[in-house]
């Protein structure tokens, strides 16, 4: 693919179809500025639940430009290394598949959309070339992609290719880990946010669906919360965050009609598909990540009395306690 932009710029997605009725237009707007786009997907969702077959075989012949790589579930790879390490773990595969001429990666969720136009616009300026990461602003939405929160965040990363680390990639603050010095928060191009984020522009059975499958399913209460929301219209106040809002013209039509599922739908092949068994995904992991040590977390030690920070040896009594002694 062609981009016409001055840099190599790969745009690397994490996604489930859950956010399927976002990827198309992800992949669209960041293909006005990327070189490269790698799409990382699990065959099952993060809780081991199997994926939407039917929606993956549309999912990758609605988007014959974008690089899927579609990785077998390990329950045990993925309970020994955290609730933040499928999301980790996607980008590094999307990572190791860049092409070699790549100098910046952006690391975003299907749900995140970026104005495609007005990045690469931004990208031409050089603004970011003595920065080694960066983030950005964002609008974010609730139920609807008309309610927009009067506060906006920070989402997504542009890191320089030499920047990456494995201990940054995954680091239990995710993305967040990327942002080491020279990093600058990228505030609106032109008095606009880049972003958009619609990840919980859904209806009741798909943010039931999300919660009850991501990755931050056990910091609360999440379904109590959704059958609460969804007892009336929006109050104008979510419950992730307490934002409040304002009524605006969509920057996307989003069409929250239900989808059709097949469930019985059979794997099939595509030529934009990679498909990675759970023997694929562990031969591409640092030894460290693969036996469950944790090398961006030092932990503290006793020696005569000294306490020492000694990473490795903690991954070494962590290793052995829980692989050894542990039932």
């Amino acid at each position: 693919m062609s981009s016409n932009s001055k840099y190599h710029v790969a745009t690397v997605i994490n996604y489930c179809t859950n956010e399927y009725r976002f990827i198309h237009k992800c992949i669209n707007n960041v293909s006005l500025f990327s070189s490269q786009i790698i799409v990382a997907v699990c065959n099952s969702f993060f809780d081991g639940k199997p994926e939407n077959r039917y929606l993956l075989n549309r999912t990758y012949e609605e988007n014959p430009d974008a690089l899927f790589i579609e990785f077998q579930y390990d329950e045990n790879l993925f309970m020994r290394n955290g609730a933040h390490f499928p999301h980790n773990l996607a980008r590094w595969i999307g990572y190791k598949y860049l092409n070699s001429d790549i100098e910046y990666i952006l690391f975003i969720d299907a749900d995140e959309i970026v104005d495609g136009a007005l990045f690469k616009k931004w990208l031409d300026q050089d603004i970011f070339i003595n920065l080694a990461a960066m983030t950005f602003r964002s609008y974010w939405y609730f139920r609807k992609s008309f309610y927009r929160a009067r506060q906006t965040e920070t989402l997504g990363v542009l890191i320089s290719r030499n920047s990456i680390t494995k201990t940054k990639m995954f680091h239990n603050r995710e993305r967040n880990a990327m942002l080491q010095t020279p990093a600058g928060l990228v505030f609106p191009y032109e008095g606009e946010p880049f972003f958009h984020h619609f990840s919980w522009v859904r209806t009741k059975k798909e943010m039931l669906r999300k919660v009850s499958s991501w990755g931050h399913k056990n910091d609360r209460n999440w379904v109590e919360l959704v059958e609460q929301e969804f007892t009336g219209t929006f109050s104008g106040r979510d419950f992730v965050h307490g934002y409040d809002y304002d009524i605006v013209k969509s920057f996307m039509d989003i069409d929250m009609s239900d989808y059709l599922f097949d469930w019985s739908a059979a794997v099939r092949d595509f030529i934009n598909r990679i498909y990675l068994t759970r023997k694929d995904v562990n031969s591409m992991l640092p030894f460290s990540v693969r036996w469950g040590f944790l090398p961006d977390v030092p932990v503290a030690i006793s020696v005569r009395g000294v306490i020492r920070r000694t990473p490795f040896l903690g991954d070494c009594i962590k290793f052995f306690k829980t692989k050894l002694f542990v039932k």
